[in-house]
C-alpha cells in the first residue's frame, strides 16, 4: 500500500495515462459521440481498484473535443479502458495515433447517505410563517393544514 501511495504520488494521482489505440489519423465528425476502447500506458500492477477517467492536461485533444468523465473498475493486468469522446462543434476534429486521450485516478466509493425527503419537507413546511387567509386559496389552505396533520 505504501509503494502505491508512492506511485500515486510521483505521478500527481494518476493510474495511468489512456491513448488512442489507432495506429493512423482518426476523423471526427461534427456534433458526434465516439467510443474508443484507449489503451493504458502501464499495466495496472495492484488489486481491482475503482477509478475515474477524466480529461488530462497532457491531453493531444483540440480543446473542442471533451471527454466524458467515467468511472470504471480496473482490473489487476488490465490494459484497456472505453473511453467516450465528444466534438461540441460543427467543426470535424481529427485524431492523431496513439495520442493522449485522458487520464485515470483512483478514486474510494463510500456508502452513500439517504435522506428521507417527508421529513425534510415537513420540517420546511413547520417553519414557514404566513398569513393564510391572504396569501393562499382555500384549496391551497386545505392542502397546507392536510400536510401539517400528516
Amino acid at each position: 500500500m505504501v509503494i502505491r501511495d508512492k506511485y500515486l504520488k510521483q505521478n500527481k494521482d494518476n493510474i495511468a495515462i489512456i491513448r488512442c489505440p489507432v495506429p493512423h489519423k482518426g476523423f471526427f465528425k461534427p456534433n458526434e459521440c465516439l467510443e474508443l476502447n484507449g489503451y493504458m500506458d502501464l499495466t495496472v500492477n495492484y488489486p481491482d481498484t475503482t477509478a475515474l477517467l477524466q480529461g488530462s492536461e497532457h491531453s493531444n485533444l483540440p480543446s473542442y473535443v471533451d471527454v466524458t468523465p467515467a468511472v470504471v473498475n480496473v482490473k489487476s493486468g488490465q490494459t484497456n479502458v472505453i473511453v467516450t469522446l465528444s466534438n461540441l462543434t460543427t467543426d470535424a476534429a481529427v485524431i492523431s495515433p496513439k495520442a493522449i486521450l485522458c487520464e485515470m485516478q483512483p478514486v474510494t466509493v463510500t456508502k452513500q447517505e439517504h435522506c428521507n425527503l417527508n421529513t425534510e419537507h415537513e420540517k420546511i413546511i413547520d417553519k414557514i410563517e404566513h398569513d393564510e387567509h391572504i396569501i393562499l386559496s382555500t384549496k391551497q389552505r386545505q392542502k397546507l393544514k392536510h400536510k401539517r396533520l400528516t
